[in-house]
């Protein structure tokens, strides 16, 4: 149901999967809980910290003072750990411009403050906030987009440069918000925002979040493929230490095509290039030779087919790599995903704990 609640079990009312009395019941629970923080008046008390954690899970239908209260706790907590309870609360209720403004001063302030020590669940927050609200991009000026790019980037370069052999939780959260915060690109659509390959000088921070969430995800996808599957972290496998990084950054990455012209074989690798995924001094021929030699690759006129490839390349290809959020971040960055990689990013990788 998203973050809609409402209009989610409404829609399942009319459709005859749920009957009326369910949708009758969260309103009532709604009621009773806005209800009970009234009565409470108590901002300092656990019942209202409760109310509030509880009350925001209605996202987009959180009651007025469940939100004024969220606003006002997450200003002032008592103490760190009720922080984070507040944290991810109000990227679930949040939705008036005024309540965004107050979140992205809060996080920008911690980010600053705390650096790479900052809790990881204000970037889960964050994601929270860009996929939820439609209007939040035309809210956040260019001067503060800029500022966010660059606390998200920060935590992104850390995060990547402590991945081994798994996939931590602050570094999904960064995956998340920076997938999020590329609907920038919907306010702005004449700009060159999240373009790749842009020369050093030229650079601004979106540009280089971009690079780095293009070579990160490539990176992080041959450590371990993210397959979120509801609200844990999927199926965890991990790739044989038998494959060719090389080939699958070419020929797989970010999906798998059947055939594969030169000159999009050289486009792939100026691409990998940029993002100092590969060295500057590689050659395409003389990779493309080895793996016509080794079998991986057939050449057939000006075009080169995949040839045999071993078990251990299963997990970079067909419906398991389909299903990987890494490569659809990166198709995303390119301008080539379609609606059934909204449709997996919707399917609960935002609510990954």
């Amino acid at each position: 149901m998203g973050s809609d609640w409402a209009n989610g079990i409404g829609k399942l009312v009319e459709m005859g999967t749920l009957d009326h009395e369910v949708l009758e019941l969260w309103k009532s629970f709604r009621e009773f809980v806005k209800t009970e923080l009234d009565n409470e008046n108590n901002l300092a008390s656990k019942l209202t910290q409760r109310l509030v954690q509880v009350g925001s899970h209605f996202w987009k239908a959180s009651p007025q003072n469940i939100r004024n209260d969220l606003k006002w706790l997450l200003c002032h907590p008592k103490d760190t750990w009720e922080l984070v309870t507040y944290i991810e609360a109000a990227g679930r209720a949040f939705h008036q411009k005024d309540e965004i403004d107050t979140f992205i001063e809060c996080f920008l302030k911690h980010v600053s403050v705390e650096g790479t020590s900052a809790r990881e669940n204000w970037f889960k927050a964050l994601s929270f906030l860009f996929r939820t609200n439609e209007e939040i991009c035309g809210w956040i000026d260019y001067s503060k987009f800029e500022t966010i790019a660059e606390a998200i980037l920060d935590r992104l370069t850390f995060e990547t440069q402590e991945l081994r052999s798994s996939l931590g939780k602050p570094y999904r959260y960064c995956l998340l918000s920076s997938l999020y915060l590329l609907r920038m690109r919907e306010v702005l659509p004449e700009s060159n925002l999240f373009e790749l390959g842009i020369g050093d000088s030229l650079q601004e921070n979106h540009n280089k979040l971009a690079e780095a969430l293009m070579s990160s995800c490539l990176s992080s996808w041959l450590v371990q493929p993210w397959i979120p599957v509801g609200s844990y972290m999927g199926e965890i496998q991990r790739p044989s230490p038998d494959i060719s990084e090389e080939f699958i950054k070419i020929f797989l990455w970010p999906s798998e095509s059947n055939s594969i012209q030169y000159g999009e074989i050289e486009s792939r690798v100026k691409m990998l290039k940029d993002i100092k995924s590969i060295p500057q001094s590689c050659n395409e021929c003389e990779l493309i030779s080895r793996f016509v030699t080794m079998g991986m690759v057939i050449e057939n006129g000006d075009n080169y087919e995949i040839g045999n490839l071993g078990e251990e390349y299963e997990l970079f290809r067909g419906e398991k790599a389909k299903s990987a959020l890494q490569p659809s971040i990166a198709k995303f960055l390119l301008g080539k995903a379609g609606g059934s990689d909204i449709r997996l990013i919707e399917k609960g990788a935002d609510q990954s704990t």
